[in-house]
């Protein structure tokens, strides 16, 4: 009877030591989902499917499933910071693709290298311009290692295609920026036009009570007044 209790016990361990692993894995997952704009959700859903789906195929093959696999997780995940913590989603991703340059083949999928021009927009359109400028070049500077390791020459084509999104990022920010700022100025030209009309609206009450008081006034002493 100690025994069955004892393996009882030994298998139920596992149990509970995995559900207090997963539950707060669980519960900080679905809050950062929570909190992620829809169309990041989505748009980190889309690349997941395609990149597990890429590196289980191994189309291209990358290296061994072990490091693929991991690597398109952390990769596609990222795109649920890129709005809200973009230098985290740019320190995941161009993470992930130096790990499976340095143990495997360097990343040559087309996901991959659209989730980097993501990225390189999203810094560019969400921080200010030096942040904006230290996460392009983090990933100028990964895409020009790979692009070493590789024993490749189309740095040109990396500056001009990246450099390209991030300013495209900036024209971005800057359009919002004066559109926020225009609708503020309505705003305020708004307030200013209700402020001033309640201004008139006292006055001409002032002088409509001033005259009544004036005429009741008269009515009641005509002598004095005339005096």
């Amino acid at each position: 009877m100690s025994q069955l209790s004892l393996k009882v016990e030994s298998s139920e361990a596992p149990r509970s030591y995995a559900l207090r692993v997963s539950l707060p894995i669980a519960l900080a997952t679905r809050q950062l989902i929570s909190r992620a704009p829809r169309l990041d959700v989505v748009l980190t859903g889309v690349f997941l499917l395609v990149a597990v789906a890429s590196a289980v195929a191994r189309k291209p093959p990358e290296g061994p499933l072990a490091l693929t696999v991991p690597v398109a997780l952390v990769t596609a995940s990222s795109l649920l910071w890129r709005t809200t913590a973009p230098l985290v989603a740019i320190s995941l991703a161009m993470g992930a693709e130096l790990t499976q340059t340095s143990f495997g083949h360097t990343p040559s999928s087309l996901w991959s290298f659209a989730i980097a021009l993501i990225l390189m927009y999203s810094v560019a359109a969400q921080l200010s311009e030096g942040l904006a400028a230290l996460g392009g070049a983090t990933i100028v500077i990964t895409e020009c290692i790979e692009e070493r390791v590789d024993n490749g020459v189309d740095y040109l084509f990396i500056a001009i295609v990246f450099g390209g999104a991030w300013l495209i990022g900036r024209g971005t920010r800057d359009w919002q920026g004066r559109a926020t700022h225009a609708e503020q100025h309505q705003h305020e030209l708004a307030r200013l036009a209700v402020a001033e009309e309640r201004v008139r609206i006292a006055r001409e009450l002032h002088d409509v009570v001033a005259h009544g008081l004036s005429v009741i006034a008269r009515r009641h002493h005509p002598t004095r007044l005339e005096i």
